[in-house]
């Protein structure tokens, strides 16, 4: 499905906001491009840069890394990507945003369904940077990055066209920014790495006849309208159906399959920066690799192999990549420690790029002094929040860089109270050492409740207490027509 918007908010919102200069941005004449690009679905420890030891998955992603700078311990603000994405796109978690509902809530009788869109009052990265000069356009994978939820808000150019790479598509994202006028903002999401996996071309060879039969059985996938199509037909979980049906529903096939698309995204990657190079507008452009969330290999759930993600706010679902190169590749090859948020990108990109003043609402803070001051990284103790709310109940994290704190609310709370309430009992409540246990697989309060696990545990509550207890923001209610529902159950989001 292909998709153009125009839709301009309210420009009284952004009056006075701010203007660009550029001695932060590497002492240019005018301010760097930004080219934003949001892998769906990828792990930070399933690159090479972040630690992976298979050979040459990511060597582009590599090379971006070594001409800029790495972050270690970037977090999702969700594991499920409407609400990440907009947090990113905001600078607020999604108990602010508003756009924290499950899918599960869309389904109102077999074909229509309800959702919220953003409100026209909060100010978005893209409208900030389109009243201060920026041409904006944003190519998305669509489905669960609609126009219609409100991620059109600033941007002069919006496109639906990009639920797998192909190359006409991605061609048509590098002719938009040849012709625009400089400076121009390109936010760019896929979901080349999320399932349905179809890259069974870069599957190990081990998986020999069964990859052959897999390859026919996805073919003709390529396409949002072929995804339509299968749920159209009342197969939106036949893949899944099917390895199972085949004995195939392991953990080495489904994840090869995940690998095969991270590898075929990292493609992708060589492909656009070898374009910005061969333009002339490598070195004029801040370019941001991220993702919303990962997906999860059985290190929780031995049965959550497959498309795993939405429900927990373990690691292996939030830890995303943030690798960041800036114009002229200054501080390139810079790693730094420190737990960074999805809500500090917004800032850290206006900052970079010399943002005079900043949206007075934003909850994240900017990263830029981590790079100028390497010590500042390592004492910066800000804690990461995260809203699991994918499924009925609704999971809610702080990490910090030593420790995990989480809660559950069951699913009758959240009903009768919504998803920022407080229950008198909570439905579950974890605290994980990260130093000791980095998988998480120990729960303190459980296995050793000693007086210091109690009172890191108190305060972690408290803090989470207060996020909780802020008012809950206005958001626009919105009807899905049918085709949309189809769309999100062929990705998994609905039963």
């Amino acid at each position: 499905m292909f998709r153009r918007s125009t839709r301009r908010p309210a420009v009284s919102l952004l009056a006075g906001l701010c203007l660009l200069a550029c001695a932060d941005a590497g002492g240019q004449d005018r301010p760097p491009n930004i080219l934003l690009i949001s892998v769906d679905t990828l792990r930070a420890d399933r690159i090479n840069a972040y630690g992976y030891e298979h050979p040459l998955l990511t060597p582009h992603l590599d090379a971006l890394a070594n001409d800029g700078i790495l972050f270690e311990s970037f977090i999702s603000a969700s594991p499920w990507t409407t609400p990440a994405h907009m947090s990113l796109l905001t600078s607020l978690d999604p108990s602010a945003h508003g756009l924290n509902r499950a899918f599960g809530d869309l389904v109102k009788g077999e074909e229509t369904g309800r959702f919220v869109r953003l409100a026209d009052d909060h100010t978005t990265l893209a409208e900030v940077l389109r009243a201060s000069g920026y041409r904006t356009g944003a190519f998305t994978g669509g489905i669960t990055v609609e126009p219609e939820y409100g991620f059109d808000q600033g941007f002069d150019h919006f496109e639906t066209s990009m639920y797998k790479l192909r190359n006409e598509n991605v061609a048509g994202v590098l002719d938009w920014i040849a012709e625009q006028p400089e400076p121009w903002f390109v936010f760019l999401h896929t979901f080349e790495v999320h399932a349905p996996y179809l890259h069974t071309d870069l599957l190990p060879d081990a998986f020999g006849d069964f990859a052959r039969r897999y390859r026919k059985k996805v073919a003709g996938l390529e396409t949002e309208e072929a995804l339509s199509l299968s749920a159209r037909n009342h197969q939106g979980f036949w893949l899944n159906l099917w390895l199972t049906k085949e004995g195939m529903m392991q953990r080495e096939f489904t994840e090869s399959l995940y690998l095969a698309g991270v590898r075929s995204m990292d493609r992708w990657i060589g492909k656009i920066v070898s374009d910005l190079r061969a333009r002339g507008l490598y070195d004029d452009t801040l370019i941001v690799v991220t993702s919303d969330h990962g997906d999860e290999f059985g290190e929780h759930d031995a049965a959550a192999i497959y498309d795993a993600h939405g429900h927990s706010t373990f690691d292996e679902i939030l830890r995303v990549p943030l690798i960041l190169k800036l114009p002229g590749s200054i501080h390139a090859g810079t790693r730094l420690s420190g737990v960074a948020r999805g809500v500090d990108l917004m800032p850290t990109l206006l900052e970079a790029v010399g943002a005079k003043a900043f949206p007075p609402a934003m909850q994240g803070a900017s990263l830029v002094s981590w790079w100028q001051h390497p010590e500042a990284a390592a004492a910066d103790r800000r804690t990461a929040f995260s809203e699991a709310g994918a499924r009925d109940n609704e999971v809610k994290s702080l990490r910090s860089a030593d420790y995990k704190y989480a809660i559950e609310i069951d699913a009758k709370s959240v009903t009768r109270h919504g998803r920022s309430h407080w229950p008198e009992r909570l439905a579950g409540e974890a605290l994980y050492d990260l130093r000791r246990d980095p998988g998480e697989k120990t729960n303190l309060l459980e296995a050793n409740p000693t007086p210091e696990v109690i009172a890191i545990a108190d305060g972690f509550r408290e803090e989470l207490r207060q996020r909780m207890a802020r008012p809950a923001p206005h958001v626009e209610v919105i009807e899905l027509d049918p085709e949309a529902l189809r769309r999100l159950e062929a990705l998994g989001y609905t039963d």
